[in-house]
């Protein structure tokens, strides 16, 4: 015989019968868990089950990125070079990309890298000062400014393309603490006749 049914042999065919018709008395039904504890079959677990709280999926709202500052610097706007603002309205913005990490030091959400680099009239230090010799060795370790990156951004800057990547960088940021016109002109649409 099983083990369970020797705990319902030991508790009388009158509890089985009450028990499986469920009109069995509190007392009646301690003795039945005692006895089949004591059969060593385990417990029994008499009454509703506890329910476990429901874990609700949540998403985590994404980290705001930091804005970008574009403080007041001493040149002319980039929107307000020929050159440059025909530049910044012909090239995507994955291509401007590099241009926003050197200005901002931030890669840039797609829809305002224009509008930031539009905005960009200079940095807030000059030329001679530590915060100019830190961003120049930064850029110059930057593994996501190669020099081919550099000479785009050149381009885009109307400035000389050559050199090495040291001048490359020096000639970029003596530009950017106050951007000039350099007289460059963008080309003219011919009219069809």
């Amino acid at each position: 015989m099983r083990k369970a049914e020797l705990a319902a042999d030991q508790a009388g065919s009158s509890r089985d019968s009450g028990l499986v018709q469920g009109n069995l008395s509190q007392n009646e039904i301690q003795k039945l868990v005692r006895t089949v504890n004591a059969a060593g079959l385990g417990e029994i677990l008499v009454g509703k089950r506890t329910r476990r709280p429901v874990d609700r999926f949540t998403i985590e709202a994404p980290r705001s990125r930091a804005e970008v500052n574009v403080a007041d610097g001493g040149g002319e706007r980039l929107a307000e070079i020929p050159w440059t603002r025909y530049q910044l309205c012909r090239r995507n913005p994955a291509e401007l990309r590099p241009l926003h990490y050197v200005l901002f030091n931030l890669p840039g959400k797609a829809r305002s890298i224009k509008q930031n680099l539009r905005r960009f009239n200079g940095f807030l230090f000059a030329a001679d000062s530590q915060e100019f010799i830190l961003k120049r060795a930064k850029l110059l370790m930057s593994s996501v400014l190669p020099s081919a990156t550099l000479r785009d951004i050149c381009s885009i800057l109307a400035l000389r393309r050559g050199g090495t990547k040291e001048q490359l960088v020096q000639r970029i940021l003596r530009f950017l603490t106050e951007p000039r016109d350099s007289g460059k002109r963008p080309p003219v649409a011919n009219r069809r006749r």
